[in-house]
């Protein structure tokens, strides 16, 4: 039965191998670390730029709410004006405000306030029960006009204190205009008794609004606590309400909720990123905008430019990677050609034309080359013994050379079946026929030399074709099962021989498999196998890269729990060769967590002990370790400036000095600490002025006086305690003065009685009076 012959498989070749098995995973590696980094990239820009919105946001909230304040700060400081107060307790119902004692001085000091800011159009003091509003030019009254009944008033007595309306248009100016109110209390209590405002415009504010800029194309947006777009970089959005807009619902519902924080919304048609901050206390908000094109602009730019480098650098790798496979490739093939004339008899090779890459190809080549010259002797010896020319000596070139042995033996065997032949000839024409030989050798020896030549190469070429095959499966990448078959002499040396092949290719296997579990950060396998030479060293250096790897995790997790012990023995280790980055790495890391430790430390012990004026060395610390320094040493900047100018402030008044303030420019809480020195300041400076001008008046004889104006918490007591002195004064020298007259009379009627009582009593009432005089 004829066998039907299957056509090859055709295989890859090693060149596209190479390509496939390298090139490709480098290739999808480089593409998912270059996504992982973009995307981390992303996440930085993206919070950095929310941030800026928030910083940009705060700003301009905290700078408007600044100048809604110093307005705020004018009313309060009306409210506790005693002229207001005064004024409009003389007005009566039905009577004409400017008829009031005070009236002429409280529109002087109306118009002070008007005229202090051109942005206030008025400023005015309302009695609710006269219900006249007095103005920094006269007095406004209308039958109709009931203060109480103003919204003003109803928002202020909603508050409990001082407020600001929703803006307005005003009919004259026709100029956005908010008052701000504040109400004036009656001394020592909460009653409400009038109120005082003014009406200003935001002239300003618009004008400081519009010199905010935000990158290229961002804008701000100004909005009252009604929703009333005060500022918006469409102006026909301006005084309109923002419900009435055709911005998205999410940003109309933070502005009209005062709901602080990052959003995203549309406006204009455009997606857009901002911040929505609150206007101080006012319920006025500010948001920033930032459309998507600028605000991924870094992102898009970056992305780009990763793009193209990744292009090129893959490129860069498949052409690096097919020229260095083409290189390692093309000397294989050619020894493959080789050995393919050599499989099918011709000897007539060479592999001096063989140029190769590397040591091992090299080293191939040349055991290629050597194999084919012993292969062209040996083809020549046996054209010589086919010919019949058995005087010709093979010389094997090892003990492990097979086929020299074989052919020695085998020239060795033919001589001695001549030598035979020869002597059964000599025997026969001698007549010897007793004589008897090889039967083989002289009834068809030949053909049993033969077929005894035959069995031996069978046996030669089955040992051969076997480690054949276990080479090939090796060289594919398969490490076979060992060689259990009998074998005797030389086959058993080359059984052992590949049998020791295979059991170092298990230091390749156990060492993948130790790799492929420390890819995955699994440190608890290592090879404890003995292997011997080069697969000896590979196992060698797996496990001495696994005991690095451990010590890198131990510092690592020493280092996340605050602990540097092992610095001292990384130091110890050194660096572990010339290329060594790691150990030395993790050393400057160590070293800077502890200088960073061990100043903060100090920072904070001198700050403990009251010395605010240290500062912590940046320049000892390299990168962003010196940006936290810098960041401590700024802010004790801004935590020590307002403290020390308070100090001065304090010490100045501790040495009776009242014309002092504080100056600095400072924000949040250290401008609120400003305010409120600079505001007890004044309260001192005004209540020692009136006492001591009291106090000197009562100096000087005068005790006819009174301290009337408004005093807050102790200073009150001070206040009735000094009326009270001056009045129980007053009452004791008009006493004694009475006392004194009516000795004096009583005196001249007893000078009647007798001459000298007479002139001791006008003695004792002129002392009297003396007396009376000094006090």
């Amino acid at each position: 039965m004829e066998k039907t012959e299957t056509a090859p498989k055709k295989q890859v070749n090693l060149l596209t191998r190479i390509l496939i098995y390298i090139g490709i995973p480098i290739v999808i590696i480089y593409g998912i670390s270059s996504f992982i980094t973009l995307y981390n990239v992303n996440t930085s820009i993206t919070g950095l730029t929310e941030k800026q919105l928030a910083t940009e946001s705060d700003a301009a909230a905290n700078e408007i709410a600044g100048a809604f304040n110093k307005y705020l700060e004018i009313t309060r400081q009306m409210a506790v004006n005693s002229q207001f107060e005064d004024v409009t307790a003389e007005i009566m119902p039905g009577m004409d405000p400017m008829a009031a004692p005070g009236f002429a001085k409280a529109e002087k000091s109306l118009s002070g306030v008007k005229a202090s800011d051109p942005n206030i159009l008025d400023a005015w003091v309302g009695d609710p029960d006269s219900n006249n509003l007095l103005l920094s030019k006269g007095f406004y009254a209308s039958p109709d006009w009931i203060m109480v009944e103003r919204p003003w008033y109803t928002q202020m007595m909603d508050v409990g204190g001082t407020t600001m309306t929703a803006p307005y248009v005003d009919a004259l100016t026709s100029k956005m205009v908010v008052t701000a109110v504040s109400p004036i209390y009656r001394a020592g209590t909460k009653d409400v008794i009038s109120a005082t405002g003014l009406d200003f415009t935001l002239d300003s504010v618009s004008a400081m609004m519009s010199e905010y800029k935000l990158g290229e194309t961002g804008f701000f947006i100004l909005a009252s606590a009604d929703g009333q777009l005060i500022y918006h970089p469409n102006q026909e959005y301006i005084n309109t309400n923002i419900k009435d807009s055709n911005m998205s619902d999410n940003i109309k519902d933070a502005v009209l909720t005062q709901k602080t924080g990052a959003i995203e919304y549309s406006s204009e048609g455009l997606h857009n990123h901002g911040y929505v901050a609150m206007v101080g206390n006012t319920g006025w908000t500010i948001t920033t905008g930032l459309p998507d094109k600028e605000f991924n602009s870094a992102y898009n730019l970056i992305q780009l430019i990763t793009f193209i480098i990744m292009l090129i650098v893959i490129v860069g790798m498949v052409l690096l990677t097919a020229f260095t496979s083409k290189k390692i490739a093309k000397p294989i093939n050619m020894l493959a050609g080789v050995a393919n004339k050599l499989a099918v008899g011709n000897v007539e090779v060479s592999t001096d034309g063989i140029a190769a890459i590397s040591s091992e190809i090299t080293e191939l080549t040349a055991a290629f080359g050597e194999m084919a010259d012993n292969t062209r002797e040996q083809a020549m010896a046996a054209e010589r013994i086919a010919a019949g020319d058995l005087m010709m000596d093979v010389i094997p070139r090892s003990d492990q050379d097979v086929l020299g042995i074989s052919m020695a033996d085998m020239v060795k065997s033919l001589r001695e079946l001549i030598q035979e032949t020869e002597m059964l000839t000599a025997a026969a024409v001698a007549g010897r026929l007793s004589v008897r030989g090889n039967t083989d050798a002289l009834n068809g020896g030949y053909r049993d030399i033969i077929a005894g030549f035959n069995a031996t190469l069978d046996a030669v070429i089955e040992p051969l074709n076997m480690a054949s095959g276990y080479i090939d499966r090796i060289g594919k990448g398969e490490i076979p099962e060992k060689i259990n078959q009998e074998a005797k002499g030389d086959f058993a040396a080359l059984r052992n021989s590949i049998n020791s092949c295979i059991d170092g290719l298990g230091a390749l296997t156990e060492g993948n498999e130790v790799l492929a579990l420390m890819s995955k950060n699994d440190l608890t396998q290592r090879i404890d196998a003995e292997y011997s030479g080069i697969y000896g060293e590979i196992a060698k250096s797996i496990n001495t890269i696994q005991d690095s790897l451990i010590i890198v995790v131990r510092a690592v997790d020493d280092i996340s729990n605050g602990d540097m012990k092992m610095l001292d023995g990384l130091k110890a280790t050194g660096r572990l060769s010339e290329n060594d980055r790691l150990i030395p790495g993790f050393i400057m890391l160590m070293e800077n967590i502890i200088m960073l430790l061990e100043e903060s430390d100090s920072m904070a012990k001198a700050a403990v002990a009251g010395d605010l004026n240290n500062r912590a060395h940046a320049s000892r610390f390299p990168g962003d370790y010196a940006k936290v320094i810098n960041g401590f040493n700024n802010t004790l900047d801004a935590l020590t400036e307002p403290m020390q100018e308070a100090s001065q402030v304090l010490n100045e008044l501790a040495q009776g000095n009242l014309n002092t303030a504080m100056v600095g420019d400072y924000l949040g809480q250290n401008g609120q600490i400003k305010e409120d020195m600079n505001k007890t300041i004044a309260f001192l400076k005004q209540y020692v002025h009136e006492i001591s001008e009291t106090l000197e008046k009562v100096s000087n004889g005068d005790f006819n006086q009174e301290i009337t104006a408004n005093y807050l918490g102790d200073f009150v007591t001070i206040k009735h305690a000094i009326n009270d002195i001056t009045a129980h004064l007053s009452e004791i020298l008009t006493e004694i003065g009475n006392s004194a007259n009516q000795v004096e009379a009583g005196s001249r009627q007893i000078s009647d009685g007798g001459q000298a009582l007479a002139q001791g009593t006008t003695e004792h009432a002129s002392a009297i009076q003396q007396l009376s005089a000094s006090i």
